[in-house]
């Protein structure tokens, strides 16, 4: 665990997006199955402490999704997203992520049935629709925004670690 954040702090101080994703991914590769799992620690103080490392993982995951994305390498999210929507069906960043992999990947009809899909099960599971960051990416899927497209460099190290402006949160420095 201390490996891990310890990996994931480093990402701020860098500048370089291909090395965020490198030291995420390193992080990533750390964990082993589920922490205290269900029926091996079964108190309220372990659930508890079981969600915060589950969703601090998960935050981990996702910055290192951003990352990738900077990177121009939405084909390889495209294989690994699926399995994190399965698990987290109503995270809006997560669905943004792969609505705009779909996108690049010349899918902009799955895309925006993919955001339909999400729409309806925030609606019925939660009433509410998607939040803002979520809407702005859809719109601009809708009108073929250029600035989706990943940049011509994007495979080299950029200065800052930042998604597509109206996607979702960017990396932290």
């Amino acid at each position: 665990m201390h490996r891990f954040r310890a990996l994931a702090d480093r990402v701020r101080a860098t500048g370089d997006v291909r090395r965020a994703a490198a030291l995420l991914q390193q992080a990533l590769e750390l964990w082993r199955g589920e922490p205290f799992a269900a029926g091996t620690c079964d108190t309220p103080w372990f659930a508890a402490l079981r969600d915060a490392l589950l969703r601090e993982r998960l935050t981990v995951e996702l910055d290192r999704n951003d990352a990738l994305m900077c990177l121009g390498r939405h084909a390889r999210l495209l294989d690994e997203l699926p399995a994190g929507l399965a698990e987290h069906p109503l995270d809006e960043r997560l669905a943004g992520r792969f609505m705009l992999a779909l996108y690049r990947d010349g899918r902009p009809a799955r895309a925006l049935a993919h955001y339909e899909a999400v729409r309806r099960r925030l609606t019925d599971e939660l009433g509410t629709d998607p939040g803002p960051a979520l809407q702005r990416l859809h719109q601009r899927i809708l009108t073929a925004d250029a600035g989706l497209d990943p940049a011509p460099d994007a495979r080299r190290a950029a200065p800052a670690p930042r998604p597509p402006a109206g996607t979702g949160t960017p990396l932290p420095r």
